[in-house]
């Protein structure tokens, strides 16, 4: 079964074939560059960003007065369902987000325009060639981000546990998170299903050594792996450590639904981007942590945490281009968006933001340093079919969850799923 998701992503092959066709392969880039323009710009994120983010825009528009920008925002899920039915239509924004895990697919249905290299001159290196999709520039870093471990320390105190820190085992995290869940009587779990986020699978390979691809798009690793950690998934769950299949499966991938948000769990893993929603949701701190290991190695890397792209169609390229260079380098923007979308990705303005920050700001920063030696090379941009396979991941995990399949069951038919993804 096709999620709705992926249904959309394929719907908008043919509609991309004949836009192509139609328009000559790409927007109007010959517009006068002092008109006046209305720009549509969408993203993804918490109603912290939205406010940092619109502090930036307003900045630029004060500083190109002759452009107008219209923007909306939504969660993760719901973003990229939205996105999926505006390219179909051909109306997608002029610029929007774009997530490493849909790049090659919406690069191949010629979605995006390619972007100038010369926007990324000061990027990290660490990313700045994280866009580029067969030899050409389609999405330009927003931010470095990389996995991690968001907790609430008042509750590993209350709980007479250690806090989480870089040298924990998986054994740790599951004897932690028991803990937790019979300190709160059961009312709250002690971890967050592992199993709601593809990616958490990824750092567990990375830190054996093993890609979850190869660079010519196939499984990077057997049906053992993957049994392996669905059973420490289930074995969490099991001993009543990890949320319940009926809380994990109202994830939306917005901070103010997950369990954490809604102070159902006390451990979750996330992406470090995300750090300043938890501060805001929780409305206090929250400690940070690597992934526990039992290799020694974190399986972390330098993720784009978002990348700005801007659609083939746009009729407004030029104010495109000023509005993407200007979110990306333009050191007044950086300042105000922080690190709430990771790192900022131009290096200069990176040492610069990092020696002001305070609070969220500051506590992501400081984790992204301490743990910089240990990151491995980010892996390719995944192949087309990822996403189905994200979708489909989350779905047999909720099933196992529900007590509806069993683990050598999933692993079965996530293989056979997987062949047919990525061979179509």
């Amino acid at each position: 079964m096709r999620s709705p998701l992926r249904t959309l992503l394929a719907t908008l092959a043919a509609a991309a074939v004949l836009a192509t066709a139609a328009c000559g392969g790409g927007g109007d880039t010959s517009e006068d560059p002092d008109a006046k323009v209305t720009l549509r710009f969408s993203w993804w994120g918490s109603a912290d960003r939205a406010k940092s983010t619109q502090q930036a825009l307003d900045l630029f528009t004060k500083k190109n007065p002759n452009i107008t920008i219209k923007t909306s925002y939504s969660a993760f899920k719901p973003y990229f369902e939205k996105l999926a039915t505006e390219t179909a239509g051909g109306n997608a924004p002029d610029v929007f987000q774009m997530d490493r895990a849909y790049l090659r697919e919406y690069a191949d249905r010629n979605v995006l325009a390619e972007l100038d290299d010369g926007v990324t001159d000061q990027v990290a290196e660490s990313v700045k060639d994280s866009g580029v999709v067969d030899d050409k520039l389609y999405a330009v870093p927003m931010g470095q981000t990389t996995f991690v471990m968001v907790y609430d320390p008042e509750a590993y105190q209350k709980a007479g546990l250690k806090p989480p820190a870089k040298g924990w085992t998986w054994q740790d995290y599951l004897t932690n998170g028991t803990k937790l869940t019979q300190a709160s009587k059961g009312k709250v779990s002690g971890v967050t299903d592992l199993g709601w986020q593809w990616e958490s699978f990824e750092t567990w390979l990375l830190q054996s050594g093993t890609q979850l691809y190869t660079e010519d798009g196939k499984l990077g690793f057997e049906k053992a792996d993957l049994k392996n950690y669905l059973t420490l998934i289930d074995n969490l769950r099991k001993q009543k450590a990890s949320t319940p299949g009926k809380v994990t499966a109202t994830i939306d991938g917005s901070i103010e639904n997950m369990p954490m948000g809604k102070r159902l769990s006390y451990t979750e893993n996330s992406w470090d981007s995300t750090v300043a929603s938890y501060y805001e949701v929780l409305g206090k701190p929250v400690g940070l942590a690597p992934y526990p290991s039992d290799t020694g190695k974190l399986g972390a890397y330098a993720k784009p945490s978002m990348f700005l792209s801007i659609s083939q169609k746009t009729k407004v390229r030029s104010a495109s281009d000023k509005l993407v260079d200007f979110l990306v380098n333009d050191p007044e923007a950086a300042a105000i968006l922080g690190v709430d979308r990771g790192l900022p990705p131009n290096t200069a303005n990176r040492d610069k933001v990092g020696a002001t920050l305070t609070g969220p700001q500051k506590a992501v920063y400081e984790y992204e340093k301490s743990i910089e030696a240990d990151l491995v090379p980010a892996p390719p941009a995944p192949p087309k079919g990822n996403s189905a396979l994200k979708d489909y991941w989350q779905q047999l995990n909720e099933e196992i969850a529900f007590g509806k399949l069993s683990v050598d069951k999933a692993v079965d038919e996530f293989f056979t799923r997987a062949e047919q993804e990525l061979t179509a």
